[in-house]
């Protein structure tokens, strides 16, 4: 029976380079591969080339403009997500393809096995399942500059596939901290313009009291969590780290929404020390990274 055909979506960039050709050799199977590529290296453009000419040069502002970028470039019916770390298995690329036969659904939700820092971790809520493979003409992206998700019409159908997609991630401690920083600037971002703090003309202390105890609550919060009601000791002492480092997470959001209420409500103190000093007050007073306007 001939089934629909799919587009998959990879996005890429430089940190995924040692996993981008098992990710592309994984969805041979597919009837497009299109790759939004984030500004990366020249070096990479090979590995891109060997698996498919539909690739998209598009710099990363936030994840969910990147994913519809994408989407309106693709060629058919189906869209299937699938990151530059990831490796999808021989059981799930059979059974997406038996699924697209005569879909009644108008989404699939797949699941993730992560193996990070070496191991496979089991608990914590690392092993996520999410909406990856859907209807080009249903799915739409949720507008969050980080942790976006697919999001389906109300009334729409779906399913839960069998297989999983592998996840690679977390080579070094290291990464994983830059990654988060990255991250958590867009969020951070995305907090400022939701609250209105850009637009305000004085912080008050009221405000910024109010985000230092955020700051704190939630990082804690999110590790405890996942320590012990998501069963994050049971992956033992990495286990453990990984949601502590998860938790530093939101922590690192709500000190960069704190960083950019002192500046503000400091402005004029610090331009003084700087400009007495000879320094660029631009230096310390930049603009915290937020989402562009379309």
């Amino acid at each position: 029976m001939e089934r629909h055909k799919i587009t998959v979506i990879t996005p890429f960039h430089d940190a995924h380079g040692q996993t981008i050709e098992a990710t592309l050799k994984s969805l041979h199977w597919a009837d497009e591969i299109l790759v939004i590529d984030d500004e990366s290296s020249a070096r990479y453009r090979p590995v891109l080339e060997k698996y498919t000419s539909s690739i998209f040069t598009r710099k990363l502002d936030t994840f969910s403009k990147q994913w519809t970028y994408a989407m309106d470039r693709a060629k058919h019916e189906w869209i299937f997500f699938v990151a530059s770390d990831e490796v999808v298995s021989p059981e799930l690329a059979v059974e997406i393809q038996r699924a697209l036969e005569s879909p009644v659904e108008d989404g699939f939700v797949i699941r993730r096995r992560d193996f990070m820092f070496g191991k496979w971790i089991k608990h914590g809520g690392f092993s996520h399942k999410h909406m990856r493979l859907f209807r080009a003409d249903k799915g739409y992206w949720s507008n969050d500059a980080v942790h976006e998700t697919v999001l389906l019409p109300e009334g729409s159908t779906t399913r839960t596939l069998d297989n999983v997609v592998y996840h690679f991630s977390y080579v070094e401690m290291s990464a994983t901290v830059e990654k988060y920083t990255k991250y958590a600037k867009l969020e951070a971002g995305q907090i400022i313009e939701e609250r209105g703090y850009a637009k305000q003309t004085r912080v008050s202390l009221t405000e910024m009291c109010k985000v230092t105890l955020q700051m704190f609550y939630y990082g804690m919060k999110e590790s405890l969590g996942l320590i012990v009601f998501k069963g994050g000791f049971l992956d033992g002492t990495y286990g453990l780290y990984m949601c502590m480092e998860k938790g530093f997470y939101y922590f690192l959001v709500h000190a960069q929404v704190f960083s950019y209420l002192y500046k503000r409500r400091h402005a004029a103190e610090i331009t003084s020390i700087l400009e007495e000093h000879g320094v660029p007050p631009e230096l310390y007073l930049n603009k915290i990274e937020q989402p562009e306007e379309d």
